[in-house]
Formats: C-alpha cells, structure tokens, sequence
C-alpha cells in the first residue's frame, strides 16, 4: 500500500546497517497512530489507506539520506536513523516528524 520496507526488509537494513557501522551509534524509532481504528469504521477503509499512504509520504519527506521507513503494521511505522551521534540529534529528527504529520490531512474534503 505504501510501497515502504515491511517488518523483515527492515529487520535485514539494520543488521547490514550494524554490520557496516561496527561501533557508530543507530537509532530504532516505533511511530505507533493513535486512535486510527475510528477512521476506518467511520470513514472507511479506502480513507484509511489513503491516509496511510499520506502520512507515509509526509515521513519520507523528512527523512536523510541512509535513514529507512517501514510500515510494520496496520498502523505502525520503524524509522532507522544511522550515524545519530547523540539523544539530542535523535529528537531533533523526531521532532522533525511530529511536525510533518501534525498538519491536518484533508481526503476528499
């Protein structure tokens, strides 16, 4: 739907990700949707999809060269953020994402 890695794509780019980096610091982030059940009971699936698809998109959007996106689940994502130096870098990459997908989506009006 999303054309992002799955839970096994992503579990096989951080082990080639450790391989490589040997000691430098890797990021593993959950991004779990709060409350996404209601928009498919209430506006159906086809608006769930679509709205999957969107958010996917606006987290593409942030990420920096390296970084992977997988959709794990219903409506659960796993960012992988390599080289992050610090907790500071990684929050900052976060808080990157919050914002994205804070903005309202809007599906057919």
């Amino acid at each position: 739907l999303t054309h992002l890695p799955n839970r096994a794509l992503l579990s096989d780019r951080i082990n080639q990700m450790l391989a490589r980096r040997g000691r430098s610091c890797l990021a593993v982030c959950a991004l779990d949707l709060d409350a996404f059940q209601p928009i498919n009971d209430r506006l159906g699936r086809e608006h769930g999809d679509t709205l999957l698809v969107r958010i996917a998109e606006r987290l593409k959007g942030c990420l920096r060269p390296g970084d992977t996106l997988a959709r794990c689940g219903g409506d659960e994502f796993h960012l992988v953020f390599p080289g992050v130096a610090s907790a500071v870098d990684c929050e900052s990459l976060l808080a990157r994402l919050h914002t994205a997908i804070a903005e309202p989506f809007f599906i057919e009006g």
